[in-house]
């Protein structure tokens, strides 16, 4: 079997990289090792379904009669209008506009369950009871109770059984667990570790992924996932979250709404979110600067993840530095940047 873990660069020391316990126990009965997987490459072709950890993500959980207004009058999603079943990815910001951190918000009618950078995960939910206040919410930690797992098919016939076959922007309750689709050709699976433990062992003749390939999958489909250090840098349109039509500009206030709303009725965004590739031998950090001509800063990089074939990421850079070209990154010796698909203007 494949390894499983996935790790990117974070506030979190290498030397202290965590695992869940519960996971720990689960890829150990499943025999798969455990090391730090910038050395595992994704494969740019998914050569069959399979299951991977996201040993990196974590849960938290928001409810209470207000959960809906106070959620919504705090990301840059319409989280009232989300009947249950309903799934999307989202984005908090701070007063400036710039997105503290990316994540996926499911809501199966009774509990809106947030999938985040385990990273981010205590700074988030410190922040967030901090807006609290009166209002009758409960944001209920779950990192040590609720497991996160991968399904990814990509371009395959998505598999029949074990797992409910959720639509894109969809969540089902399944045996305990929670199944979130968000981006075509995978699934989220949230569970507790007797739902990821019977999940694992149920799927024995499918092939098991390091978290790699759920980072290739994302960065592939243009959803930037933000890590510590990424964190603040970014508005949600400079990471072409429009493109996804997860924001809403006319719902009324939330923290950043004043300049995410200026930027589409009377500005201009002036940086977007490209996909590039780089051959830097060592791993691409999140927040690295990305440079033009004799160093004038261009941009910085979203996320990174090494493939079968080369670095592939995911770069907010600036338009007009982008068409000059010859892009490098600063903190890579240079390593020069290849920009792959450029997005709407």
């Amino acid at each position: 079997m494949h390894d499983l873990t996935h790790t990117l660069p974070t506030v979190i020391p290498a030397h202290t990289l965590y695992m869940n316990p519960a996971w720990q126990s689960i890829l150990a009965a499943a025999r798969a090792g455990h090391r730090d997987t910038q050395t595992d490459a994704a494969r740019e072709t998914l050569p069959a379904p399979g299951l991977t950890a996201l040993t990196a993500r974590s849960v938290l959980q928001v409810s209470g009669p207000d959960a809906s207004a106070f959620l919504h009058a705090q990301f840059i999603s319409d989280i009232a209008a989300m009947p249950p079943g309903a799934a999307t990815l989202s984005a908090w910001c701070n007063p400036k506009g710039r997105s503290v951190c990316n994540f996926v918000v499911a809501y199966d009618g009774d509990a809106y369950t947030l999938v985040l950078p385990r990273a981010l995960h205590e700074t988030f939910r410190q922040r967030l009871q901090m807006f609290v206040l009166r209002a009758q919410v409960s944001i209920a930690d779950r990192l040590d109770e609720l497991l996160c797992a991968g399904l990814l098919y990509d371009d395959h016939p998505a598999p029949e059984d074990g797992v409910p076959p959720v639509g894109d922007r969809h969540c089902q309750r399944h045996e305990g667990g929670l199944a979130i689709g968000y981006l075509p050709g995978c699934r989220l699976l949230v569970g507790d570790a007797d739902y990821t433990r019977k999940l694992w062992a149920d799927a024995t003749a499918m092939p098991v992924y390091p978290a790699a390939q759920w980072a290739w999958t994302e960065i592939r489909q243009r959803c930037p996932w933000l890590e510590a250090d990424a964190g603040e840098l970014f508005i949600p349109q400079e990471m072409s979250l429009d493109e996804f039509g997860v924001m809403s500009y006319d719902k009324g206030c939330y923290p950043g709404q004043e300049i995410i709303a200026r930027l589409r009725y009377r500005g201009e965004v002036k940086r977007r979110l490209y996909t590039a590739s780089c051959d830097a031998a060592a791993p691409v950090p999140p927040a690295a600067k990305i440079v033009a001509g004799k160093g004038d800063k261009a941009g910085a990089v979203v996320a990174a993840v090494r493939t079968d074939k080369t670095q592939r990421l995911l770069c907010v850079i600036d338009k007009r530095r982008a068409q000059e070209g010859k892009l490098r990154i600063a903190e890579m010796d240079g390593a020069e940047l290849i920009l792959e698909n450029p997005p709407p203007q």
